[in-house]
């Protein structure tokens, strides 16, 4: 939450609500049958908002979009959006920032659910500024950072791995991006620039509340790191003993008919989640198209 006080996490068909000073448990917001994908807090603390996958029985699962009360934990609205898959919540609005599986971009009322605003070819990870109407998503291999009427600045290529996540600065004038395997960039947000490129295997990233600084997770040494923006320098390095690295390999295993063949993925799914059977095409799956990771 913006005040700190509350965390929203999500894992499996609920998203929980716990208290930070106790770690008691508040709510269970759950979505039976489903697998919740994204959670987002508004900025005055009194909704979330989760994407849920829900299986339809054979069909390519749905996409359940929720706004639940922060203070009670009682469902206030069933939006009527299709297969979202990612959520951030606009600052000086409330509105919520989604987009779905095609890449269909909406931006609508947390309270009513009316879509204000729609884009094509925009894909997660998704942003928006603290500051201004600005917003930022991934567009191939590109970050785009734009408004309701056109894109203002376009990063360089992350290369043959796409953004999977992203952050504005405090102030908005700067994003932080990984791509998942080898590189965080910190790019100017009204140009694209990219200001400061550090190397690694990062999952996911944040700004510090001062901007000065941000934090990464998700590399194969499963740690959390710290970086100086300003220098690119490493501050703090955060390792848990008791989990294992991950390492990488190749998959092509995906039965179908009695048979086992070859398999292809989708580009923002995991290999165990979302896999299609041919028999012409082998593939290396992530939560990216990369890799398939497991426990050593």
């Amino acid at each position: 939450s913006r005040s700190g006080a509350l965390l929203v996490s999500a894992a499996g068909a609920s998203a929980k609500v716990w208290r930070v000073a106790d770690g008691a448990e508040l709510f269970d917001l759950a979505t039976p049958g489903g697998n919740v994908q994204a959670v987002a807090v508004s900025p005055d603390d009194s909704s979330v908002v989760t994407a849920a996958r829900v299986a339809t029985g054979g069909a390519p699962d749905a996409a359940l979009v929720r706004v639940w009360s922060l203070a009670s934990g009682t469902l206030a609205l069933t939006t009527a959006l299709a297969n979202q898959v990612a959520l951030a919540v606009e600052p000086s609005s409330g509105r919520v920032l989604s987009t779905d599986g095609n890449g269909n971009a909406a931006l609508w009322s947390v309270i009513t659910g009316a879509v204000t605003f729609t884009r094509a070819a925009t894909f997660s990870p998704l942003g928006v500024s603290p500051i201004s109407t600005r917003m930022a998503s991934r567009t191939g291999a590109r970050i785009e950072v734009w408004d309701t009427t056109h894109v203002i600045a376009q990063s360089a290529s992350f290369g043959t791995s796409a953004p999977s996540c992203l952050d504005f600065s405090p102030e908005g004038a700067r994003i932080a991006a990984v791509n998942g395997r080898d590189q965080l960039l910190v790019l100017d947000a009204a140009t694209g620039f990219t200001l400061r490129s550090i190397a690694g295997a990062f999952r996911c990233v944040a700004f510090s509340p001062d901007g000065t600084r941000v934090v990464t997770g998700g590399s194969t040494d499963r740690s959390v790191r710290i970086w100086h923006v300003g220098s690119g320098t490493e501050d703090r390095v955060f390792t848990d003993p008791a989990i294992s690295p991950l390492v990488s390999e190749t998959t092509s295993d995906c039965s179908t008919g009695g048979s086992t063949v070859q398999c292809t993925c989708d580009t923002v799914c995991t290999c165990n989640t979302v896999c299609t059977c041919d028999t012409v095409t082998t593939c290396t799956c992530d939560s990216q198209g990369g890799h398939y990771w497991y426990p050593n």
